[in-house]
């Protein structure tokens, strides 16, 4: 800027302009999309933190096999509607996942052996937004089930008062389509990262955790 005598105006040192121009520029937020070509499907065994550098290696022939390092199940392509990008804090980051392209029997049932299932052979299953980060709804999953969310690519779980298998959206049509499966670092605990494709909850709400607890009393 220039003041009206045509002499270039310099902010006073401590202003905020001053300030401003001084300051580092911050670096935009990393976007995560899903590949179009192929989506990954791994399971990394631990949770501690990455190695120096950020990245965790990639999984190689070795790893792929019960017991090592991480299983790399490959299961087929899809190429999604959108390329999402989940919310800072969702469960999107790369390494914890696993869902891929052209299915590899053995490698799968290494990933499903790889599961530490309770007494009843099940582990928990959470459906997640991938667009929001949104906890759409939680129910249990047998190894059938993880099965079949990752070669249909459709949220499927274990209903222990109907002992049967089930999709969610069979019925309404509001099925969410799956884009990666995550682990937790004890793997009895999934997350089903995915679009819905409409209300997720029976009673029409995006998310079956519409009801806020407020208050040191515990209104909702």
């Amino acid at each position: 800027a220039q003041d009206p005598r045509g002499t270039p105006h310099r902010p006073e040192a401590g202003s905020r302009q001053s300030k401003r121009r001084g300051a580092p520029r911050r670096r935009p937020m990393a976007s995560f999309t899903v590949a179009r070509a192929a989506l990954v499907v791994r399971a990394h065994a631990g949770c501690g933190p990455a190695p120096s550098g950020g990245r965790r290696p990639s999984l190689s022939a070795a790893d792929q096999k019960p017991g090592g390092a991480g299983v790399r199940a490959t299961l087929g392509r899809l190429a999604p509607r959108r390329a999402p990008s989940p919310a800072p804090g969702a469960a999107s980051v790369v390494e914890a996942a696993a869902l891929d392209a052209d299915v590899d029997t053995d490698a799968l049932e290494a990933f499903l052996d790889g599961l530490k299932y309770d007494e009843k052979g099940l582990v928990v299953a959470i459906a997640q937004d991938v667009d929001t980060g949104a906890i759409l709804m939680q129910g249990f999953a047998d190894r059938t089930a993880v099965r079949t969310t990752i070669t249909a690519r459709k949220a499927t779980f274990f209903s222990r008062s109907r002992q049967a298998q089930w999709t969610k959206g069979e019925t309404s049509g509001n099925f969410i389509s799956v884009a990666s499966i995550h682990l937790d670092c004890d793997k009895d605990s999934i997350i089903y990262l995915g679009i819905p494709d409409g209300p997720t909850c029976h009673t029409g709400a995006h998310t079956c955790y519409y009801s806020r607890v407020d208050g040191a009393g515990g209104a909702a």
